[in-house]
Order: C-alpha cells, then structure tokens, then sequence
C-alpha cells in the first residue's frame, strides 16, 4: 500500500495545519500483521479515549 503513503501524508499535513485533533504515525515495517500487532493496542486505546 505504499501508493497511499503521499496522500496520507499530505491530509496529516491538511489536519496539522487546520489545528485538528489526530494522531499520525508512520511505520517502518510497511502494512503487513508485524505493523498492526504492534500498533492496534494504542490505536484503539487513541479512538477510544483512553490514556
């Protein structure tokens, strides 16, 4: 999925400058379980609310 990484970047850019809240965060393993093993417990935790 490496052809969405310049449009994910740029709508983090949009949100940054728009001073909206989000959370960006880029990987260097790529989009395969390695990466979401890893990041699925803080992703939830971030759309959930929680510390």
């Amino acid at each position: 999925l490496e052809w969405l990484l310049g449009p994910n970047r740029r709508f983090a850019a949009l949100l940054a400058d728009r001073k909206a809240p989000h959370a960006y965060r880029e990987r260097p393993s790529g989009h395969n379980w390695v990466t979401w093993k890893q990041a699925l417990a803080p992703g939830l935790r971030y759309l959930l609310g929680e510390p």
